[in-house]
């Protein structure tokens, strides 16, 4: 009976130990260990330090910095020893509207966590601080330090013998005008400067100086406005030339600054006259010519024609009448013809008929003593 009884306890005994052992592994078997990562969320910070998690134990989620919820679960649980799937949805936070810049602004392409957006001026003035914000975790942009400043120009400067008309108050600033007049001279360049982008002017500053042409002449010339000195900058002087002299050059010289004409004067040159001699084929003879030196009077005969088949060389000859008057007889090409077609052709060519009677009252002129 003892050994009944011994053989009954150590089977209970082991009976139970086995029961302890199946109980711990079915424990071991249903823990999850740490849960999984995720896109852009975290385990909350209570659950960092667990590595271990029984059989249906929960754990919850948050967006890291920069993102926030827009949807789904925060919690995961363990079951069966897996974690369930996280359908938290974490997205960028936005910043909202671009933050103020007086007298500029700010540009981005967008405005969520991470972005940057660059800050620029308007037309006249500088930029002066950080150049750029960004869009921080908490859904603020950065501090904003830029600053848009006046574009500043020096005082401008003096000058000999003129003053400033508007004087500027303060600084002088972009797009600011400074004008000069002349107390004593000629203004010489632009009588306004004015403030450039580039915080210089758009020139130097005019000067003021006393200018003083030399009076001119034109030899066979007259001057026909401008008459009289003084020739200060810009006065001008026009010329004519004399009669039988053509002007060569600009009529209208005007004094620059350097005391000087532009252009140069004019010159006043004499004409020259060309004779040109013209050929023809129709031969005229004139008869005679007679100049009376007792009465001064000039008697022409009938002209006559010539065959006109070809030009041939003329001739002239000249005599002397009764009481020394002079007689000039001049033919072209052959002999006399009927008078009436000799008149029919000087009347055809009156030019031809003044240019004859011209030359033979020269030759008369010549060798007549009483003329």
């Amino acid at each position: 009976m003892a050994a009944r009884g011994v053989c009954s306890s150590i089977l209970l005994a082991s009976l139970l130990v086995l029961g302890l052992a199946v109980t711990s592994l079915s424990a071991q078997a249903a823990t999850c260990g740490m849960p999984p990562n995720s896109n852009n969320a975290v385990p909350s910070d209570e659950f960092a330090t667990i590595d271990t998690f029984n059989d249906g134990a929960n754990v919850t989620y948050k967006c890291i910095p920069g993102y926030s919820q827009k949807g789904g679960s925060r919690t995961i649980t363990c079951r069966s020893g897996m974690w369930t799937t996280l359908t938290l949805i974490c997205e960028r936070k936005s910043c909202g509207g671009l933050p103020e810049l007086l007298n500029g602004q700010y540009e981005a392409s967008s405005n969520l966590f991470g972005d940057t957006a660059y800050a620029s001026c308007n037309e006249g003035f500088n930029l002066v601080g950080k150049s750029y914000v960004v869009c921080l975790s908490s859904g603020q942009w950065d501090t904003n330090s830029a600053v848009c400043e006046d574009v500043k120009c020096p005082d401008p400067p003096e000058i000999v013998n003129g003053t400033i008309v508007n004087p500027p108050i303060g600084t002088v600033t972009y797009s600011s005008v400074i004008t000069y007049k002349c107390t004593v001279g000629d203004l010489i360049g632009e009588s306004s400067i004015t403030c450039t982008l580039h915080g210089n002017y758009s020139s130097a500053p005019p000067q003021c100086k006393v200018i003083n042409c030399a009076d001119v002449t034109v030899k066979n010339g007259k001057k026909e406005s401008g008459f009289t000195p003084p020739y200060k900058l810009g006065y001008a002087i026009t010329f004519s030339c004399n009669a039988g002299f053509i002007m060569n050059g600009s009529n209208t010289i005007k004094c620059r600054e350097d005391n000087q004409w532009s252009p140069s004067p004019p010159m006043c040159l004499a004409v020259t006259m060309k004779t040109t001699t013209i050929s023809t084929k129709t031969a005229v003879t004139m008869k005679t010519t007679t100049i009376s030196p007792n009465t001064g009077t000039l008697t022409t005969q009938g002209p006559s024609t010539a065959s006109p088949s070809k030009p041939q060389t003329g001739t002239s000859s000249t005599t002397k009448g009764p009481n020394n008057a002079g007689t000039s007889s001049t033919t072209l090409n052959g002999s006399d013809k009927d008078e009436g077609n000799d008149a029919a052709l000087i009347v055809g060519n009156p030019l031809l008929l003044l240019g004859l009677a011209a030359f033979n009252l020269i030759l008369m002129v010549g060798q007549s003593p009483a003329l």
